[in-house]
């Protein structure tokens, strides 16, 4: 990120409008937080900034992370970034591996979004396994109604926190950041000089976490072939074939 960037972040987190906003989210987490409560962590910038607030608002509350694996979701060197930041800032971080990659089972050219899920269904199993195993019912994720379509209807239709009526693990979701923006996010990022992975730089601030995921489709492939050739190569062997 260029010096220009950082310090019109760093104007936009001076300004009253934005330090209202994140009092409002420190309210909100103020409410919801409790001894059920486990923060959902990706590495990416929105869940950077959850975790960061959760972890004010309620030092040593658990942060759990999937991990994909590197190099398609993170480098070796981001993913010892984020665990050396996490021991530092005192940060209840626990990492659950990826287990594998199951066989979708559907055809993505007939439906991407089925394909999508059902590639990623095992991924969730050891993190879910742990919030049963401590009665982690409430998961506060960093979500946001600028990201999707879906999203913002999303939360237009339940608000900034939520009961599940029959999810498998959790009662209750919180979504503390669902209406900021990505300038907002960006703010509180560069003012208190959490870290970024380098996807953000060279794919540009809008970027989704991660080099390989669950959305963005073939633009976001067409991207990584382009800035990061050897990733590709890599993701090419072990993902299944109509995922990549």
């Amino acid at each position: 990120m260029s010096s220009i960037d950082r310090n019109l972040f760093r104007l936009h987190a001076r300004l009253p409008a934005f330090r209202r906003l994140v009092n409002r989210t420190i309210a909100l987490l103020d409410r919801e937080l409790d001894d059920a409560t486990s923060v959902a962590f990706s590495g990416g910038k929105d869940s950077a900034v959850i975790a960061d607030l959760c972890n004010r608002c309620r030092p040593g509350v658990p942060i759990l992370c999937v991990d994909p694996g590197t190099p398609w979701h993170w480098t070796v060197a981001e993913r010892s970034m984020w665990l050396d930041y996490a021991r530092d800032a005192g940060w209840d971080l626990h990492l659950f591996p990826w287990q594998k990659w199951s066989e979708p089972g559907v055809s993505a050219a007939a439906d991407e979004r089925a394909h999508q899920r059902a590639a990623h269904s095992s991924m969730w199993v050891g993190m879910h396994a742990y919030q049963i195993e401590h009665g982690l019912t409430t998961v506060v994720m960093g979500l946001r109604a600028d990201e999707a379509a879906g999203r913002k209807k999303l939360i237009m239709r339940r608000g900034l926190a939520y009961d599940y009526a029959d999810h498998p693990v959790y009662r209750r979701a919180v979504l503390p950041i669902a209406r900021w923006t990505t300038r907002d996010v960006w703010a509180y990022l560069v003012s208190r000089d959490l870290p970024w992975l380098s996807i953000y730089d060279q794919q540009g601030p809008e970027a989704r976490n991660g080099w390989v995921g669950r959305s963005g489709g073939a633009e976001r492939q067409a991207k990584l072939r382009r800035s990061a050739p050897e990733i590709a190569q890599a993701a090419r062997q072990v993902l299944p074939t109509d995922l990549f």
